[in-house]
């Protein structure tokens, strides 16, 4: 996607080439010619896109699972993490079965750990609220820091 806006009045204007079942769904509301700018836009009726195009946003917070002294945090700590993003937003995915294997590397030093991941998807990132739980978790898990990373998606 080469650019995506909101143009208000529930208007959405898009930089890229979209495929014909799309805009077979939508009221084309303007073309702008590719003479008036450098990328052809199109600017379409949100609310006839919205059916086709899903675009939210996937936050993975990472945790480890012990602490820095090798002891395992108890289920419940993880269990709490996942009752509040389940109440925060529509639902939440936590992978607490199968840790991953993570491996930093600061200079020389190497360090292994396992950690578990919890997913939520949303509509809109408010990074204030993210940074504030990021820092909330360090504390609880006494972490120096705690990955927090979202990236936009597409639902199909």
């Amino acid at each position: 996607m080469q650019f995506l806006r909101l143009l208000g009045n529930q208007r959405l204007q898009i930089g890229i080439e979209l495929p014909q079942r799309i805009l077979g769904r939508s009221r084309l509301t303007s073309v702008t010619p590719p003479s008036r700018l450098a990328a052809f836009t199109i600017t379409l009726n949100i609310e006839a896109v919205a059916s086709t195009i899903d675009a939210m946003h996937l936050v993975q917070i990472l945790l480890p699972c012990m602490d820095n002294g090798g002891q395992p945090f108890p289920k419940e700590d993880f269990e709490r993490v996942k009752e509040e993003l389940a109440g925060r937003f529509e639902g939440v995915t936590a992978y607490l079965q199968a840790p991953a294997d993570g491996l930093w590397r600061k200079g020389t030093e190497s360090n292994a750990d396992k950690i578990v991941i919890f997913e939520v998807m949303t509509d809109e990132i408010d990074l204030i609220e993210w940074r504030d739980r990021r820092i909330a978790l360090e504390g609880r898990f006494r972490q120096e820091k705690v990955i927090i990373r979202y990236m936009p998606i597409t639902l199909i």
